[in-house]
């Protein structure tokens, strides 16, 4: 009688068993291997999801101020835009803060400081704004501005700053500008493997926007 079989002593049967479970263990592992890139790729695309959102809630920030208070009556923003002339009492903070919250982050975008600063600047040669006085700061306070802010007011007509000289436009008056600072917290999916983990949490983005 004739046998089949491998050097080993194993029967064919025997040898496919063998054969079949190295296989199965090579897969396995092969897969392992492809699933940890395929769980960087996903953790590293919301990251950048929510970075990008990140600036967008503080364009869509600083957009609200505009569309809400650009208009004389509600000048200097900080401490005029909708604290008399608004039915429900909104501030330049509620403004901003409700257009922030609008954007796909919702509530888990924040205002840095819990303000919004308003603020005179000039532009230099290479447009850059700088800062040349101060118009307050509106604050997360209940509908109220902050007393600080009110007795720190310095407008370009009373003391301050009157023309950029020295700035790119000498002869033009500083442009009020409303300054939306704002913070999204990123939390990995998959932190254990993911290289999502070594990069900043707390994204931040600042907008301005001339209301003047």
């Amino acid at each position: 009688m004739i046998r089949f079989g491998t050097k080993s002593g194993r029967s064919p049967r025997q040898f496919v068993a063998v054969e079949h479970g190295a296989a199965a263990v090579e897969f396995a592992f092969a897969l392992f291997l492809l699933t940890i890139p395929i769980l960087n790729v996903v953790d590293l695309a919301f990251y950048a999801f929510g970075w990008m959102q990140t600036q967008n809630a503080a364009q869509m920030g600083a957009q609200a101020a505009f569309s809400n208070c650009n208009n004389a009556n509600d000048l200097p923003a900080a401490t005029t835009c909708f604290q008399s002339n608004s039915a429900n009492n909104m501030t330049l903070f509620d403004v901003v803060n409700q257009g922030i919250q609008e954007s796909a982050l919702n509530n888990t975008v924040s205002l840095s400081g819990s303000s919004v600063v308003d603020g005179y600047y000039c532009s230099t040669s290479g447009n850059v704004l700088t800062l040349v006085g101060t118009a307050g700061s509106a604050y997360a306070d209940g509908g109220a501005v902050g007393s600080t802010a009110n007795t720190s007011d310095v407008a370009p007509s009373t003391g301050g700053v009157t023309t950029c000289s020295g700035y790119q436009d000498a002869n033009a008056a500083p442009g009020e500008y409303v300054s939306v600072t704002v913070t999204h917290t990123f939390t990995p999916i998959f932190s254990s493997v993911s290289v999502a983990s070594l990069l900043p949490s707390v994204m931040t983005a600042t907008a301005y926007v001339r209301i003047d």
